[in-house]
């Protein structure tokens, strides 16, 4: 969400009669944001206020920060935890449970 101040602008175009135009009376200047993280469970993550100079650079800046952060945590594979019957089943599986194609010997596990 951003918070912007709005200056009146001065209109000296003319238009043609008949026509469609859209006048434009105000100019908005941005001045702070609030930007909201959330899970994929709704659970918020983050809450970022920011009012003042530059505060467009620092929401670009913010949301640069939270992609890495995202893309740091969806690259990092960490191990499953699944009982030992789990893993027997994984292992002895002959067809993908997503697609129900047969897993060969050349296939890895999975689609």
């Amino acid at each position: 969400m951003f918070e912007c101040l709005t200056e009146k602008m001065s209109n000296n175009i003319e238009h043609e009669q008949n026509k469609l135009y859209t006048e434009k009376y105000q100019n908005h200047t941005p001045t702070g944001f609030q930007l909201t993280v959330v899970d994929a469970y709704k659970n918020i993550v983050d809450n970022i206020i920011y009012r003042g100079e530059y505060c467009m650079a620092v929401f670009c800046k913010q949301i640069g920060e939270i992609e890495k952060s995202i893309m740091d945590k969806l690259s990092t594979n960490t191990n499953m935890i699944i009982t030992e019957e789990q893993q027997k089943e994984f292992d002895n599986a002959t067809h993908c449970y997503l697609c129900n194609k047969e897993i060969t010997m050349n296939d890895k596990k999975g689609c």
